[in-house]
């Protein structure tokens, strides 16, 4: 028996460029809900918004970066992603 199952892709985006990462907070009916919510990165600068629902992550390094989110509860979630570098640094030719 093989494993078909598709490997999770991890999102790129080119370095320099400003992230805005937003959490939906729901209760157990599923309603979206405000909340207090604490941020954190492995790379750059976050900066929450007002209502804590969101937050911008500047200056992250090239690399692998996690964010992460808690609430007072204790609720917490990460989402994981790539800045690389979008500098070319290779060319291939082809003729056809």
């Amino acid at each position: 028996m093989s494993d078909t199952t598709t490997p999770a892709t991890v999102q790129q985006f080119p370095a320099g460029q400003q992230r805005t990462i937003t959490a939906n907070v729901t209760n157990a009916e599923s309603a979206t809900i405000p909340d207090t919510l604490s941020w954190s990165a492995t790379s750059g600068t976050l900066t929450p918004a007002t209502d804590t629902l969101s937050a911008t992550l500047d200056n992250a390094a090239i690399g692998e970066v996690t964010v992460t989110v808690t609430d007072p509860n204790g609720l917490t979630d990460s989402v994981t992603f790539d800045i690389v570098d979008n500098i070319p640094a290779n060319i291939d030719l082809t003729v056809s």
